[in-house]
């Protein structure tokens, strides 16, 4: 799969998601066909930038129809890209690392037990859960989210409920 993103007049974007290089050709051009009717215009396709999403091209070094192909991760509306591990990287362990130290910070004061799942949902679940719901979830994020979110729920004691009733 390739990922082609194309810059318009007034900093419109789109993001195009092809599985071959004809795909991405005839996108590119069904793209310049319908610019006039919106009274757009693409910007020089040379700027125009493409990411290989496929682990069978990974190791590709062309660089078909004049196309700026990039190796590194690519941001869309908060969510990382490529074509190896370094997304998740992006997507989920950095979020669990802000995660923790919103969770240190908060278990300081002394919070009832519907406040710390106001926090936990606010501040813990929401970005994660957006990650994951574009994404696909990495093994063993899930084990982590979960001890780190009932050690604050519990003040880093045993749980005073079966896990099972929480659900």
């Amino acid at each position: 799969m390739l990922r082609v993103s194309c810059s318009w007049v007034f900093d419109l974007s789109i993001n195009l998601f092809c599985w071959d290089i004809t795909s991405v050709d005839n996108a590119l051009c069904l793209v310049n066909d319908i610019a006039p009717v919106f009274d757009l215009k693409l910007h020089n396709v040379k700027k125009t930038k493409a990411l290989w999403l496929l682990s069978k091209w990974r190791n590709n070094r062309t660089t078909p129809l004049q196309l700026s192909w990039l190796r590194d991760p690519v941001e869309i509306l908060g969510i990382f890209f490529s074509d190896n591990k370094a997304s998740d990287h992006y997507n989920f362990n950095l979020k669990i690392k802000k995660l923790r130290i919103h969770l240190d910070t908060w278990s300081l004061r002394s919070l009832t037990f519907f406040g710390k799942v106001l926090i936990i949902k606010s501040l813990g679940l929401s970005q994660i859960l957006y990650s994951a719901s574009n994404t696909n979830v990495p093994k063993g994020i899930i084990t982590t989210l979960k001890r780190k979110l009932f050690s604050f729920l519990w003040n880093k004691k045993k749980g005073k409920i079966k896990r099972e009733g929480l659900y």
